[in-house]
């Protein structure tokens, strides 16, 4: 007796690692000479987002931007504004990751501080935090159906739950 089997593949994901990452970050801002010297300093925030990070052996590059942005009065009176832009790498040490692996990361910031070092320079701080979670696929071949002359199969249909979220920016 001769069985004909039909095999499909599937792809399941699994999460392999996940780690929470807080990356301190400082740097002095010099106020660009089209603008006044700052008097006093109204508000300074930042955002951040990690971009492709590069999965390695065993730990994972995180190319950072964070953005600062300064609202500031000088002697004048009208508020101004001015940003800066900081981009560094952090290497993640992460066990059991490899190069074909997948990541999706969650970046915020923190305490965000400033001292003012005099009119045209202030000094800026920030805490990066980013949650990093480390994805493999695996393929897999499952039967489907089965047919033969003079068998019965009796079959139950299962259902896989395909959950993938992913952001990119054009």
């Amino acid at each position: 007796m001769e069985i004909e089997l039909k095999k499909e593949d599937i792809v399941l994901t699994g999460k392999i690692a996940s780690k929470k990452i807080r990356v301190p970050v400082e740097t002095d801002i010099i106020v660009p000479d089209s603008k006044p010297d700052i008097e006093r300093v109204l508000q300074v925030d930042a955002g951040c987002s990690a971009e492709n990070p590069e999965i390695q052996d065993e730990r994972v590059l995180l190319p950072l931007t964070v953005n600062f942005q300064i609202m500031y009065m000088p002697e004048s009176g009208e508020i101004k504004g001015m940003s800066s832009r900081v981009q560094m790498t952090d290497v993640a040490e992460v066990k059991n990751v490899a190069k074909n692996m997948r990541s999706s990361c969650i970046t915020g910031v923190e305490n965000v501080s400033y001292k003012l070092l005099n009119g045209r320079k202030i000094s800026v701080r920030a805490d990066v935090c980013v949650e990093l979670c480390v994805f493999d696929e695996k393929n897999y071949s499952i039967l489907s159906s089965a047919q033969a002359d003079g068998i019965e199969i009796k079959t139950k249909p299962i259902s896989f739950v395909k959950s993938d979220v992913s952001v990119t920016k054009d």
